[in-house]
């Protein structure tokens, strides 16, 4: 989704969107009619083990001693690689709900992308994809459609939002994921701050925990690169790395599967990825 014109900023909720009812509650019937907080139960996805082992300390180096460069460069690799804040990433970039030159548009999710990424071994894990039934505008215009490439039959056999958190937790779960080793990275702060959000709030649910901490990758991009003179945004950063945009701007999926793409380029170069505190 194009982040260039961020709204205001909104609060989030604090508590986490669990099991979601039972079973089979959100079908696509209709939208829930009451905010669900389920008891947080799972430890997997609310916390990590309460011991950590501390880490092992490392003999100084002499300075006389001589120090071969093959074994700088690798140990200066493994240094960057073991650094990042967080072992896994969720690379996210919604598509929403949208009308053009309407900016009081309520934009609701109609996409919800993910590529899991292992920081720790710089590769592309896993990915998660689901389209999203809108509840306060079912219909699609016109202008949405064409800039995303949804269209009304795919949102009309979708889940709600609900089922869909529901079926991302049962990812989470699968990967062992939680915020004690996962943070998501968007493009901007709009897919969480407020996609999210109103998404949430449309479908009368609370906003899970885990969207609360993210990173951005375009304000990371801007500190580090701001250098080259290349603009700072979707294109942009693409650039920075020569790569080619694969597959279809504006589709979620694609979309998302290039950031990761740009993530990785970054974190091979030493950025580090620590969640931001404002928006």
């Amino acid at each position: 989704m194009n982040h260039d014109n961020p709204s205001a900023r909104i609060p989030y909720a604090s508590v986490v969107v669990k099991d979601l009812l039972k079973d089979s509650v959100f079908s696509n019937a209709s939208p829930p009619e009451t905010v669900k907080r389920i008891p947080e139960s799972d430890s997997d996805i609310l916390a990590g083990p309460r011991r950590l082992r501390k880490p092992a300390k490392k003999a100084p180096v002499h300075p006389s001693a001589p120090l071969h460069f093959a074994n700088a460069v690798k140990g200066s690799l493994k240094n960057t690689i073991a650094q990042q804040p967080y072992r896994y990433y969720c690379v996210l970039d919604i598509e929403a709900t949208c009308d053009e030159n309407n900016p009081n548009w309520y934009n609701e999710i109609i996409e919800f992308p993910v590529v899991l990424i292992d920081a720790k071994t710089l590769t592309r894990v896993a990915e998660f994809r689901s389209f999203v039934k809108p509840v306060r505008n079912p219909v699609l215009t016109e202008f949405c459609t064409r800039l995303t490439g949804i269209t009304q039959q795919q949102v009309n056999t979708a889940p709600y939002f609900p089922q869909v958190l529901l079926n991302f937790r049962h990812f989470l779960k699968k990967y062992h994921l939680g915020t004690w080793n996962m943070r998501f990275i968007t493009d901007g702060p709009c897919d969480i701050r407020d996609f999210v959000w109103k998404t949430c709030k449309a479908n009368k649910v609370s906003v899970p925990s885990y969207f609360r901490g993210f990173v951005n990758v375009r304000k990371l991009a801007q500190r580090n690169y701001a250098h080259t003179g290349i603009r700072i945004n979707f294109a942009g950063m693409l650039k920075l790395f020569d790569l080619v945009l694969e597959g279809r701007h504006h589709s979620g999926i694609d979309d998302t599967r290039n950031i990761a793409r740009v993530v990785l380029k970054m974190m091979e170069g030493g950025v580090l990825f620590k969640e931001h505190t404002g928006y």
